[in-house]
């Protein structure tokens, strides 16, 4: 099966490297696929993995993963053109305002009590 992984960090290069491992085509869509970290990502995976643009890797994928910050996900979609026929797995995940949210209201329970 071909995937395209939108985000090459944590997240999706986990997946990534497991779905390789298991003989599946991956190709990590970043902002720069000749970046170092990508560039070492696919050589620690080894040859079922490649990177490119988010652009170029969605077109021939089966499934497209995203795996993106949460800041940069609508950017990314926009991105990916037509998604018809294709099975979308969405990782993403709003943690910066999540932590903003429980951090603001840690800090007030703390006032509260603490203070």
């Amino acid at each position: 099966m071909k995937i395209a992984i939108l985000g090459a960090g944590n997240v999706g290069g986990t997946l990534g490297k497991t779905w390789a491992n298991n003989n599946h085509q991956v190709c990590f869509g970043v902002k720069n696929p000749t970046a170092d970290k990508t560039q070492a990502l696919i050589k620690d995976i080894g040859s079922n993995a490649s990177a490119s643009s988010v652009t170029e890797a969605v077109p021939d994928a089966d499934v497209v993963v995203l795996a993106t910050p949460w800041q940069v996900t609508q950017q990314v979609i926009e991105e990916c053109g037509n998604l018809t026929n294709k099975i979308v797995i969405d990782c993403t995940n709003p943690l910066s305002a999540i932590l903003f949210h429980f951090n603001h209201r840690f800090n007030n329970f703390w006032c509260r009590t603490s203070c």
